[in-house]
């Protein structure tokens, strides 16, 4: 049978596979500046430099600096990390997001935070 029902639309395209959740990507949560450089100056620096002195072992010139860009869940966990930077170096990179991963910080207010954390890498002479 038939249906009048006006034309069918082709079922290709279901609609909401391209936005998954917005709560996935859009931030708008809050941690305060002196709640985040608490922990990063814990343990997560430590881990940083080791990252970095690594590195340093293959290639004694290696310095720069490096952003590395947190999204911190509504639980104060990391969800996603990304790196980037003038110290331009994979392996640095792709330990430091390893380790970031393991990150916690206190629950931001309002859901999750993407936050910015600089860090200057250069030799200890």
């Amino acid at each position: 049978g038939v249906d009048a029902g006006g034309e069918e639309q082709p079922a290709e395209k279901p609609k909401q596979a391209t936005h998954n959740r917005p709560s996935d990507w859009i931030c708008n949560g809050t941690l305060q500046p002196a709640q985040l450089s608490s922990v990063i100056r814990g343990q997560p620096s430590k881990q940083v430099q080791t990252c970095y002195e690594r590195a340093l072992k293959d290639n004694n010139m290696l310095q720069g600096s490096m952003k590395v860009l947190l999204t911190i869940g509504a639980n104060g966990s990391v969800r996603a990390v990304s790196v980037s930077g003038s110290l331009d170096d994979q392996q640095v990179y792709n330990c430091v997001k390893r380790v970031a991963k393991t990150w916690k910080f206190p629950k931001p207010e309002d859901g999750c935070v993407r936050t910015e954390v600089p860090f200057q890498m250069t030799p200890k002479l």
